[in-house]
């Protein structure tokens, strides 16, 4: 017989796992006979009196609630004793309260959750520790706006002495217990004041009335006892709610809504800077461009960012490129977790050192590798592209092409997220649109856009060169739409919105040295180039025989119309089209002498007789260009040409002769031929005034600037200028293609922080883009820019937010009339351009990125140079009016922006930024305002499990609204400075309960088109994946694995399906209202389903794959069980329902609904 164990505390019992003493010391346990198994079925036992005992009973509909909440409402003295998880039906109750007459007392107590989890951080247990878990529970979970009416007069009750309020005070032993004292009766036990323990979950509690007498008066006593460890929580109750929920005026509501998007808390945790590497902080601007950008990204799953020049894009493509690779981790759909960047060889290094600062692993290839035939190396390269969930391109605007190498490559590509990062403004022009539609997904996008894709998609030309259709139905409205469609994913802002952010915190906005940050002033300046009125007078000769070619180099070598709307709708195109080539290609035989001789003499004659040519005859030292950087020669081009007939594709019979008969197209050619000869003898006795003129020029700020940069389009000509600078005191950089070399060394001495000093770097525009050169503080232009585009990315090197200069200088040539272009060389030369890149070209034109995407040829225009001259004055004009223009170009967020900000907005700036840095003050704020019918506005929180959301539902729309543009323009014509403002009374509360409900039953157009798309994808394929009755053959079969695993399988295809229609509120176990976050669900599905993807763009011929695509391959290679199981996974499946998400809120009431209501609570 063993002994008795002492009796001791209940906590010193535990047993050791080590301890062979205690084991020995424990008393047998008695072995229990199982229970016979009784053949005769016997009857339930009796449920005992719902009165002494209330309980959640199914079958009889009996629940606690019916018992307890009754009594409670009746009651003039009530003390509730509750867990703190209870606050939405307390504030019902309190709110119940206030509505009665006479007097009464209420005391409510909150106690411990000790299953509550999550709690963000950890406290030293404390006074105020159990009233911080309260309140973050509660703002992080929020209240659900149908109870807006409920909190505010919760909110005004507990304003009056009829009730205490108290919590747990003794946090070593907290109030877990659950007693419910009305006037008569009083209730203790299991139930929670929530919805599982009033009415679904089976409980056990005992309820005791006053006649009970004893058993009465100890539970009261126990209930009072437990009152008196309490302490005092009203004031902080009131405050807490407040926070929760506020009646506003419409224009508070409406700011909160917007920081909410602009500015939302929700994706800062994407921001955060480890504070163990060397990265710099980022800027507001930065972190605000992050959340937009994650915003596009669960909108759409990709994002164009096209910001200005200068302001961060690569630190900022690189956070965008951490937090879409974060959320992928976040949601379990990681499976390849480093991004790919493909960016212009010059920036990968500043790709590298952003990405390595926050610890951000990432491969980065230049473009020109997509650009390569094929081979291994590049089929490698395209392998790793094909596997990137994430993929970023940097400079996207070089991809428009489709007919390039690195754009199929680009487009064959399926990565979960992609990032198009572009200092460009999208170009006008119909293929364009289409490209950047192809990339950011056609899924994401409506079904009439898609249509207008497909339709383009068909159009391509048959061997003799006509469209397999007729025209394109693609008109301007058409056009319109297509661009409006892009802006709703494009996040832009222009130096202007940049400096109006510096404006508002100018000391957060700090470069690497640590100084303030702003884009410096640009500062025009003209020189005069210096040419002699005999240049001049030479110069006109030159013109007189340049109107006497032909341009037989320029004639295309293939006769072929493009194939463009444009041309398409022409009634007699061939003839039209061939008239209008021959026009071009004596203009441009002119332009390219003129624009060469314009950069220095020494270029006019590379253009005519070669580089080494041209060379020995003006320095006659050995040539410094490379072979592959050497160029021109048309003299022996045209001459070797003479008698090659270009390719004929055209219909009509009828062409000149030197376009059908070798004879005459070999005595133009040599006609051509000498005339440049010619040519070349006038521009020999020009004199060098004008290249003398710019190395003074250059010598002259470089003595007043550390740093200068000088720009021309041709190598040769900044070779002849360096040797004119040769002198001890000035160092000079040649930088162009040709010399890597230099151009590492000019971008290590020009960027930030530099130490260098007296050092001139001579660039072509090879360096114009995608570099940072801001430690020069002055620009030379030795050539002018005849287009804005280029003017702004050579000053662009210099114009940088981050720049140590507040003024920048920028000096260009003033051109005599004889020298200067005129706008009609220019239109043709871009029109050229375009041929040339749709059709190929015969010549190597110099390489000029400003014009690499040119308007679209028209067949109208009118092909004769015209006399208008361009000066700098006007490329100054026109690019000071190309920035207010760009200014107008709206992005995704424009609509929203315009609403706080700016002359236009409808909010004040003090109220926007009070809001915008305080969002987390209060989590929903309610408006309500007078109507001429019944509206109402909403903006869904963000979470993480998705970006906050507009809403916008009224009287006369079948199904809300929630793109951006729409719903601000809409509120436009319903708010403004004379909108009457009401009270937030039971006539708003019941109308944005109306309208609540109706949008529950359409949450699944809140959704992004592409998720929809997926969703209804899902209940066409799930059903057959269900597995098809088997025949049994025997019992054992019954029990074998195939039987099992069909069972498992319907189990899993049947819960899909009801998730996916039976979308109905159910509660946690924790009692909170929870719905299935189909969002998560879409995206899960789409991870999916990658592969697929991936395999029908590689077998099909077709230029868009469409989710409905892929219904064949799906429905013959369905997924494993096990990975449609994955697609249930709980974390993240399920979300809280739309009410508790609500933010802020404005009620547009009509006037006819107006009541005088004691409950109304105004601001």
């Amino acid at each position: 017989m063993s002994r008795r164990l002492p009796k001791s505390d209940p906590s010193e019992q535990q047993l050791s796992l080590f301890s062979t003493d205690q084991v020995a010391e424990q008393a047998p346990v008695p072995e229990v006979p199982a229970p016979r198994r009784s053949r005769r079925r016997t009857a339930d036992p009796a449920w005992p009196p719902h009165e002494r005992f209330p309980y959640n009973n199914p079958r009889t509909g009996q629940t606690v609630g019916s018992c307890v909440l009754e009594e409670l409402r009746t009651s003039r003295r009530p003390l509730i004793i509750t867990g703190y998880t209870s606050l939405s039906f307390v504030i019902n109750l309190l709110a119940h309260y206030r509505s009665q007459s006479g007097a009464m007392h209420v005391r409510l107590l909150l106690g411990h959750e000790p299953l509550v989890q999550g709690r963000s951080t950890y406290r030293v247990p404390g006074r105020q520790s159990f009233a911080r878990e309260l309140e973050d529970y509660w703002l992080a979970q929020g209240v659900s706006v149908y109870q807006s009416l409920a909190i505010l007069a919760a909110i005004d009750f507990l304003q009056t002495d009829s009730i205490e309020v108290r919590i747990s005070g003794n946090l070593e032993r907290p109030v877990h217990a659950k007693i419910y004292q009305a006037d008569h009766a009083i209730t203790l036990g299991s139930s929670n004041l929530s919805n599982n323990g009033m009415y679904t979950q089976f409980e056990a509690n005992e309820r005791h009335e006053v006649f009970d007498g004893e058993r009465f008066t100890e539970a009261c006593t126990l209930a009072e006892q437990i009152w008196a460890t309490g302490r005092d929580y009203r004031e902080q109750l009131i405050a807490l709610l407040k926070r929760l929920l506020r009646a506003v005026s419409w224009q508070e509501s409406l700011a909160r809504a917007c920081a909410e998007v602009l500015d939302g808390l929700w994706a800062r945790r994407y921001t955060l800077v480890d504070p163990l590497v060397n990265a710099p902080q980022l800027w507001p601007a930065q972190e605000q461009g992050v959340v937009q950008a994650i915003w596009l990204v669960d909108q759409v799953g990709s994002v164009l960012v096209a910001d200005a020049t200068g302001s961060g894009k690569t630190r900022l493509g690189a956070e965008i490129l951490r937090a879409m690779t974060n959320r992928l981790w976040e949601r379990g759909r990681v499976r390849n977790h480093i991004p790919v960047i493909v960016a212009p060889p010059r920036v990968l290094t500043d790709w590298e050192r952003d990405t390595t600062s926050i610890n951000l692993p990432s491969e980065r290839y230049p473009h020109s590798l997509l650009s390569r035939t094929p081979g291994e190396q590049r089929q490698t390269r395209q392998d790793v592209l094909q596997r990137a969930q994430v993929l970023a391109i940097d400079e996207a605007h070089n991809f428009l092409n489709t007919t390039s190498n690195r754009s199929r490559a680009l487009l064959r590509c399926a990565p979960e997220h992609t990032l198009l990062l572009t200092a460009t403004p999208l170009n006008r022009e119909l293929s364009d649109l289409l490209t950047i539609i192809n990339l950011l997904g056609p899924d994401n996008f409506d079904d009439h856009i898609i249509d207008l894709l497909l339709q383009a998609a068909q159009v391509r030309p048959s061997a003799r060169g006509k469209a397999t259709t007729t025209t394109l139905p693609m008109s301007p409205d058409d056009i319109g739409l297509l661009q409006r469609a892009i802006r709703q994913f494009m996040l832009r802002r222009t130096k202007r919105q940049f400096n109006a952010l510096i404006d508002q915190e100018p000391e957060a906005y700090r470069n690497r040295l640590g100084k303030l940050c702003r884009y410096p002033e640009t500062r025009a300046h003209y020189y005069e180039t210096g040419e002699t009125a005999d240049d001049q007078r030479l110069i006109t000769a030159v013109r007189r025989a340049l109107d006497q070619m032909t341009g037989m180099a320029f004639v295309h070598k293939v006769l072929r119309v493009p194939d463009s709307p444009r041309w398409r709708k022409h009634p007699d195109p061939e003839r039209i089209w061939v008239n209008s080539m021959l026009q071009s290609a004596k203009a441009l035989a002119g332009y390219h002498v003129l624009a060469a001789l314009r950069s220095s003499r020494i270029a006019a004659l590379e253009h005519l007789f070669g580089t080494h040519a041209a060379w020995r005859e003006c320095v006659g030292e050995p040539v410094p260009l490379k072979q592959a950087a050497q160029t021109g020669n048309l003299y022996e081009r045209v001459q070797h040409l003479g008698g090659k007939l270009p390719v004929n594709m055209l219909e009509i019979t009828v062409l000149p002769a030197i376009l059908t008969d070798p004879e005459s197209h070999r005595r133009a050619c040599e006609r051509d031929a000498q005339i440049y000869h010619t040519i070349g003898k006038i521009i020999r006795t020009i004199s060098d005034q004008r290249e003398m003129t710019k190395a003074r020029l250059i010598a002259d700020v470089i003595e007043r600037h550390s740093l200068v940069i000088a720009f021309d389009a041709r190598p040769i000509t900044l070779h002849e200028i360096a040797g004119r600078l040769d002198n001890d005191r000035i160092q000079i950089r040649i930088a162009t293609a040709e010399r890597p070399h230099d151009c590492r060394k000019v971008m290590q001495e020009f960027r930030l922080g530099s130490q260098a000093s007296h050092t001139v770097a001579l660039c072509t525009d090879a360096m114009s883009e995608s570099i940072n050169l801001q430690a020069a503080s002055a620009i030379v232009h030795l050539d002018l820019p005849t287009v804005v585009r280029r003017l702004e990315q050579r000053d662009g090197r210099l114009n940088r937010m981050d720049s140590d200069h507040h003024e920048v200088e920028s000096w260009l040539p003033q051109d005599s009339p004889a020298f200067a272009p005129t706008s009609g060389e220019e239109l043709i030369y871009r029109r050229y351009r375009m041929v040339e890149t749709l059709l190929g070209g015969n010549v190597v034109l110099p390489d000029d990125p400003a014009l690499a995407n040119p308007e679209e040829e028209d067949p109208e225009a009118n092909d004769a140079p015209q006399a208008t001259l361009i000066t700098p004055e006007s490329i100054v004009r026109d690019r000071d009016q190309r920035e207010h223009i760009l200014d107008a170009i709206p992005d995704a967020f424009s609509p929203v922006r315009s609403l706080v900000i700016g002359n236009q907005a409808l909010v004040a700036a003090a109220t926007y930024e009070h809001y915008r840095r305080g969002q987390a003050r209060v989590v929903s704020s309610v408006a309500a305002v007078r109507a001429e019918k019944a509206w109402v506005f909403l903006c869904l929180a963000g979470s993480d499990t998705g970006a906050p959301r507009f809403v916008l539902m009224s009287s006369d729309a079948a199904v809300p609204q929630t793109g951006l543009e729409e719903i601000c323009e809409q509120l436009r014509s319903w708010l403004g400075p004379h909108t009457p403002q009401r009270s937030f009374d039971h006539a708003a509360a019941e109308q944005l309960k109306a309208y609540l409900e109706q949008l529950n039953t359409h949450d699944e157009l809140l959704l992004p088109r592409k998720k929809q798309r997926a969703l209804a994808e899902m209940r066409i394929i799930l059903p057959k994946y269900r597995p098809k009755p088997q025949r049994r053959r025997s019992k054992a079969d019954e029990t074998s694995e195939l039987d099992d695993a069909l069972t498992g399988r319907t189990e899993v295809v049947d819960t899909l399906l009801d998730l996916l229609n039976n979308r109905g509120e159910r509660h946690a176990s924790d009692g909170r209202r929870i719905t299935p976050d189909l969002g998560i669900l879409a995206d899960r599905w789409l991870y999916l389903i990658r592969p697929a993807w991936a395999e029908v763009a590689r077998s099909s011929r077709r230029k868009i794959i469409l989710l409905r695509d892929l219904r064949e391959y799906l429905e013959k290679h369905p997924p494993e069980t096990t990975e449609l199981d994955q697609l249930l996974y709980e974390e993240g499946l399920w979300v809280k329902p739309l009410d508790e998400r609500v933010v802020a809120a404005i009620v547009g009431v009509p006037d006819k609904t107006l009541e005088l209501s004691h409950n109304a609570f105004g601001t």
